[in-house]
């Protein structure tokens, strides 16, 4: 897969994850989101049904009210992911306990997350000060995947490869959560949307 849309692809797939503001709303408004990913998804000629799937519920975002959207978006990730009442975590960390049958479920400390942090660690990367949310986040992980995957040069003057660390850092970490995780989520939702970000997630990481 070419470096440079892989990349592309993993910072979208991490921008798609974000909480919606106003300030970001207009990737989903504007079309950028959607051209993001598709431009990266064609790069890598991979196959078109799982891309127009999400693409097709992008299609009615664009052009839309951008208070409306945000809204519709904010209500939904709030009930999902941020209440007390969180319908699902989207920390790999905090997930992975939930499904083990945790009860005391830990951010940032329990065994997966800490993990999850060593290896980022590993390649250079460490939570910036006053940065107070989980490393595990799903967003996170894709953001540094996309580090990875733009071999950078410090990593490979340490005489690892960046590709190799993406390699291992997907098939150990990426693949043994989120495609059960994107079943959750296309359970629990009722927006459109973050089922099939999750769905066109997993569907990325079967083809990887």
């Amino acid at each position: 897969m070419a470096q440079t849309h892989l990349s592309h692809l993993f910072s979208a797939f991490a921008m798609a994850n974000e909480y919606p503001t106003p300030e970001t709303i207009t990737r989903y408004t504007g079309g950028e989101l959607r051209e993001l990913i598709a431009e990266a998804w064609h790069g890598m000629e991979l196959p078109e049904a799982p891309l127009a799937a999400f693409v097709g519920v992008l299609d009615a975002y664009v052009g839309a009210d951008a208070e409306s959207v945000l809204a519709e978006l904010r209500r939904e990730y709030t009930r999902l992911f941020l209440t007390p009442d969180r319908l699902l975590y989207n920390c790999q960390g905090p997930w992975t306990s939930k499904k083990q049958g945790r009860e005391n479920i830990l951010f940032m400390v329990n065994e997966h997350s800490t993990k999850i942090s060593d290896f980022m660690r590993s390649c250079g990367v460490v939570r910036r000060d006053g940065y107070n949310d989980s490393m595990d986040m799903v967003e996170n992980e894709w953001w540094f995947a996309s580090m990875l995957a733009e071999r950078p040069e410090y990593l490979i003057e340490k005489g690892i490869d960046p590709l190799e660390k993406l390699d291992e850092f997907i098939d150990t970490y990426l693949k043994a959560w989120l495609p059960e995780f994107a079943d959750d989520v296309a359970a629990a939702t009722t927006v459109p949307y973050f089922a099939a970000l999750a769905r066109l997630q997993a569907d990325f990481l079967q083809l990887y």
